[in-house]
C-alpha cells in the first residue's frame, strides 16, 4: 500500500512539474540565464539550465553565478554599481534578481560581498 501511495504521490508532483513549465519561463528569467551561463546551456522555452552539467560564471569582482545540475546559486551578491544599463559588467543588478537564484551563499557581511542580497533574496 505504502508503495502505491509513493508512486502516486511522485506521479502527481511530475505531472504538476511538467504542467508548471508547459508555459515556459518568463522573458526575463531565460534572458538573465542566457546570459550569465551561455545560451547553449539553457532551454528557451523553460529556462531550465542544463541538468548534466556544474558551470559557473564569473560575475564581478567578488560575484560568481553557479549552476549544479541545474539548480542555480550566487555566491556573493556585490555588483560595483547599482546601474540600470550595463556598463563595467555586461548585466544590471536586476538580472540578478531575474535568475530567480535557489540560494546566495556570502563570503562574509562586507557590502564587497553582500551588497544587494536582501534585495536579490526579495
Amino acid at each position: 500500500m505504502q508503495r502505491i501511495i509513493a508512486s502516486t504521490a511522485l506521479l502527481l508532483v511530475t505531472l504538476l512539474a511538467s504542467r508548471a513549465n508547459a508555459h515556459g519561463a518568463p522573458a526575463d528569467v531565460i534572458k538573465a540565464r542566457q546570459l550569465v551561463f551561455g545560451a547553449e546551456n539553457v532551454d528557451a522555452r523553460t529556462g531550465a539550465v542544463d541538468k548534466d552539467k556544474v558551470i559557473f560564471s564569473w560575475l564581478t569582482n567578488a560575484t560568481l553565478g553557479a549552476s549544479v545540475k541545474g539548480h542555480i546559486v550566487l555566491l556573493d551578491t556585490y555588483v560595483h554599481r547599482a546601474e540600470i544599463v550595463p556598463g563595467r559588467t555586461p548585466f544590471v543588478v536586476e538580472d540578478l534578481v531575474s535568475l530567480r537564484p535557489e540560494a546566495a551563499f556570502l563570503g562574509h557581511g562586507h557590502g564587497d560581498h553582500a551588497d544587494n542580497a536582501a534585495w536579490i533574496a526579495g
